[in-house]
């Protein structure tokens, strides 16, 4: 590892107490193979979402999201999405935006979320697609969790030596529970969901017993903060 970097990262390293945790900036990295950016910012995905809207003659719910979007309230904006994006549409919409094969992806720009798995065997990722899978150079061994997944949450904090990653705001596999509105975010980070008491408390003592490395986040997940 390079000589500029802090000490305390070259012994959590050594340690094997280093997780990444991956926000939308890696996925966004991914190109197709003509070029073309295959994952949206959250601003470009609510924006999609607005225009969805107004393809199902909702006009109303798309100029909320417009003006949500406006003042950079994104978690308002995603709360009207959900409310007009009523019964399939919902599934429907994440899955245009995240369902991506592995063939769709030019090889190349996978050198990011590669590299992200040489520092450690165990990745939180913010992101609900599967492009950590994809890097894993063992990918048919990966073990993929989210917040229901309670069981193997406690071998995640354990660190059971088999590539893992956790979903901490959901994945594309299971809908129901993804993490983007309002309500969803105070249902995990401010405890209003037994169903996310175990995901919340191992997300809490890993806080305290590792050290968590951002990459690809930006201050849009400022929950993550409080």
């Amino acid at each position: 590892m390079s000589n500029n970097i802090p000490e305390s990262l070259k012994k959590a390293f050594a340690n094997k107490t280093l997780i990444p945790l991956v926000g939308a900036g890696v996925s966004m990295s991914l190109i197709n193979k003509n070029g073309n950016s295959l994952f949206p910012s959250w601003r470009e995905l609510l924006q999609r979402a607005a225009n969805k809207l107004i393809d199902e003659n909702k006009r109303p719910h798309a100029t909320a999201i417009s003006g949500a979007l406006g003042v950079d309230d994104y978690q308002g904006a995603a709360d009207y999405a959900r409310k007009g994006l009523t019964g399939s549409l919902w599934n429907q919409f994440f899955k245009e935006n995240f369902s991506i094969k592995r063939d769709d992806i030019e090889e190349s720009s996978l050198l990011l979320p590669r590299a992200i798995w040489t520092l450690s065997e165990r990745i939180i990722t913010l992101n609900y697609d599967r492009v950590m899978r994809f890097a894993c150079p063992t990918s048919d061994d990966v073990l993929e969790l989210d917040n229901t997944t309670k069981g193997e949450l406690a071998d995640f904090k354990s660190n059971n030596n088999k590539p893992t990653v956790w979903h901490l705001h959901g994945k594309i596999d299971n809908l129901e529970k993804i993490i983007l509105t309002s309500e969803s975010y105070n249902k995990l980070y401010l405890d209003k969901d037994p169903d996310y008491k175990v995901a919340l408390t191992t997300f809490k003592a890993l806080c305290s017993t590792t050290t968590l490395v951002f990459i690809g986040c930006s201050l849009d997940g400022a929950e993550l903060l409080h």
